[in-house]
């Protein structure tokens, strides 16, 4: 299956890149459209937005979606599409991480072993939880082996009781 260019980028723009299968169903909802093939065109941009839930991306900024501009207001209330409100809200979340971390002034940049031993530490607590999982696991599956176990010989029993009232 194959789109124009500009049909996909468009795609991915309105759909402010959500998800491929998004996207492939704008282009499949409006691929007879007259103007489909017609280039996108920026109404406006704000410097600074005036509400708290619209967000405008820098020129350099990361972690924009795919597809959405810098300068361009995208506005994370949207009722009708709750895949970018939700996406709005986990990046807002991200910002005020970065400044917390940003404004404590007595924050110092890690050093590499410290780094190595905070990667070491996480791997070390991912291991134990693994292993604490995995042994959970197998008594699960151990119970479940011995309660149908119990669950046959009792089936076993009702037979041989009904065997020897017949005969």
């Amino acid at each position: 299956m194959g789109f124009p260019k500009i049909r996909a980028e468009k795609s991915l723009i309105l759909t402010k890149g959500i998800s491929s299968e998004r996207a492939m169903e704008w282009l499949l909802q409006h691929e007879n459209d007259a103007n489909v093939d017609e280039p996108l065109k920026v109404v406006g941009s704000a410097p600074k937005p005036a509400d708290e839930n619209v967000k405008v991306w820098e020129a350099n900024e990361r972690g924009a979606p795919l597809g959405w501009k810098a300068g361009i207001e995208y506005n994370d209330s949207d009722e009708d599409d709750p895949h970018a409100s939700a996406l709005m809200k986990r990046l807002k979340k991200k910002d005020k991480q970065r400044q917390t971390v940003a404004a404590d002034p007595n924050a110092k940049p890690l050093t590499k072993e410290e780094q190595v031993a905070n990667i070491q530490e996480k791997r070390e607590k991912m291991r134990t939880s693994k292993v604490k999982e995995e042994q959970q696991t197998r008594r699960d599956r151990e119970k479940r082996r011995q309660d149908s176990a119990k669950e046959v010989d009792r089936n076993e029993t009702v037979e041989l009781k009904s065997v020897k009232q017949g005969c």
